[in-house]
């Protein structure tokens, strides 16, 4: 039997003293073994970073419903002259989408100075010269009115909470975090050292979610139909024809799934940075000179992740173009979002690599390394090159 085993050896060993020991053999043995190290640990830190699978396919939920999440800053114009609508692909309002939208007056140096309102779902928007004069023909035009005081006794929370005071910065901050609200820091008076707004109203900060079909879609910022200070109209946009739609995109995003939240799980699946990049309109500052029609053109593109524990994950991605130009005889400033949902859908699968994958690869190095160093011994010893 051991005979047997003995022909099957193909390793067959040679006399100590019919090996020839070089210089040579022994520097690139070195080498091979520095090679093998470095290309080990390469190999190592590849099979660490994680990889997702990803697919594209048919998105078959398209008659859901989507949520649009938003947070834009007008500093020029004040929330009783300026709403928000929502149509759909044929030009039908979506007025029943509105109950979740805030305005927050904003005083000259973007300080609210007053509670944040409802839009009422009866605000229509003003988009031609023609609706503009109307409006202003069945309008009294009151005299402006100074808004009243604010109570230093007890903190506004900004809300239509009555009996909720708000003193400190940290009491603003929870009250807004429990309504899901927006909160920049700058943006209270009692965030910045207890110094009050300044009493009239400049500006206005419009917050919070929309729900519209999942199909092409637009919603636009406009002056408001239904206004309740045609006197600040009139003097807006009536006789100086000035409407400054300049505005600040805080954060605009589709879906249910916050973008915070969904980096975090494509973090956790890919190590690849740019696999969720950045919003395009977040954070977005638009200044405008001249009376102005501002577009942005959206394509929203659905992404599910599916977790090796069976958790699936929904959440969209976006592109976005921007288009100004000024505006044409009978028309007014606004700004238009118009936003397409082609039926894709992305699909990232959490990949998990086998351990037989990685020993694989490195017995491979490890053999290709030592034959190719063997190879380069034996050029150098019959050409008899000395490296030493």
């Amino acid at each position: 039997m051991r005979s047997h085993l003995r022909k099957l050896d193909g390793y067959p060993r040679t006399l100590e003293e019919f090996r020839i020991r070089t210089r040579n053999g022994g520097f690139l043995s070195l080498v091979g073994m520095i090679l093998i190290l470095i290309l080990s640990i390469r190999e190592t830190y590849h099979f660490s970073k994680k990889e997702a699978k990803e697919e594209v396919h048919v998105d078959s939920t398209v008659h859901d419903r989507l949520d649009i999440h938003m947070d834009i800053t007008f500093p020029s114009i004040t929330c009783s002259t300026i709403a928000l609508k929502a149509v759909d692909a044929t030009g039908e309002s979506q007025s029943e989408s509105l109950p979740y939208i805030f305005k927050l007056p904003l005083d000259i140096n973007s300080v609210a100075n007053g509670p944040a309102l409802h839009q009422t779902t009866q605000d229509d928007t003003i988009l031609t010269h023609n609706q503009l004069q109307h409006v202003l023909k069945n309008s009294d035009l009151p005299k402006e009115t100074p808004k009243a005081p604010l109570n230093t006794k007890c903190g506004t929370c900004y809300s239509d909470a009555i009996d909720a005071c708000c003193d400190s910065c940290d009491q603003v901050r929870q009250h807004f975090l429990i309504r899901g609200w927006p909160f920049h820091i700058d943006r209270f008076w009692q965030c910045n050292g207890g110094i009050h707004p300044l009493s009239s109203e400049t500006g206005c900060q419009i917050f919070g979610k929309i729900e519209v079909n999942k199909a092409k879609g637009s919603f636009h910022f406009a002056p408001t139909l239904k206004t309740t200070d045609a006197f600040a109209l009139f003097f807006g946009i009536g006789s100086t024809g000035k409407y400054n739609i300049s505005h600040t995109i805080h954060k605009l995003w589709f879906g249910d799934v916050a973008p915070n939240e969904a980096t975090m799980v494509m973090s956790r699946i890919d190590s690849r940075k740019d696999l969720y990049p950045p919003l395009p309109l977040s954070n977005r500052r638009v200044v405008i000179e001249n009376d102005s029609i501002v577009q942005y053109y959206v394509k929203v593109i659905s992404t599910r992740v599916d977790l090796l524990n069976g958790t699936t994950i929904t959440f969209t991605q976006y592109s976005a173009n921007e288009h100004v130009r000024e505006t044409t005889r009978g028309s007014l400033p606004s700004l238009h979002l118009f936003y397409d949902t082609p039926p894709l859908l992305l699909r990232f699968q959490e990949n998990e690599k086998p351990w037989g994958h990685l020993l694989t690869n490195i017995c491979a190095l490890i053999g290709g390394t030592i034959t190719l160093v063997g190879f380069v011994d034996n050029i150098l010893h019959r050409n008899k090159v000395k490296l030493f």
